[in-house]
């Protein structure tokens, strides 16, 4: 029988954590404010909270009982992203029209009571635009005005009579 020494018993335990596991915690920052403290790395995504980044880039989050999954609705686009399934979709809010289901490569889970999604799902909402940078520990993404498709538009108000 060999004799391992106790580098080979580290390297076997080490080999069976998921790298994640080491991952540092990443910040979330919209717009230059800091909402969020324990993003963290699932496989190549970073998981944030879903409804504290999309709520900052103007969109209404609500459950969606019926069906089991969360609904966003920017005004311009809407989804529904349903826990432990890695399939997304685009849906038009103001004509008929809707993307082809996508893969992100990580499913919405919920964690610590929080619902988590991959940042990417904010770049899928936003036809492909790069929503947000990371740097230095830390995922920040753009305001929401500078995003197309990601802020409700304003109510028309009516013209005063002249």
């Amino acid at each position: 029988m060999p004799a391992f020494g106790p580098a080979f018993y580290f390297l076997k335990i080490f080999a069976t954590i998921p790298f994640s596991a080491f991952a540092g915690n990443t910040s979330v920052y919209v717009g230059g404010e800091k909402i969020f403290d324990n993003a963290y790395n699932e496989g190549k995504n970073i998981m944030v909270p879903l409804r504290g980044v999309a709520e900052k880039l103007g969109y209404d989050v609500l459950r969606d009982g019926e069906h089991g999954g969360v609904k966003l609705d920017g005004g311009e686009v809407n989804t529904i992203v349903y826990i432990g399934e890695d399939n997304y979709y685009m849906a038009s809010s103001v004509a008929i029209g809707m993307s082809a289901p996508t893969s992100l490569g990580a499913a919405p889970v919920i964690k610590d009571d929080m619902t988590f999604v991959p940042a990417e799902l904010f770049n899928f909402l936003a036809c492909g635009e790069n929503t947000y940078t990371t740097e230095n520990g830390r995922i920040t993404f753009a305001k929401a005005a500078t995003i197309m498709f990601m802020k409700k538009p304003k109510p028309l108000k009516p013209e005063a009579p002249q």
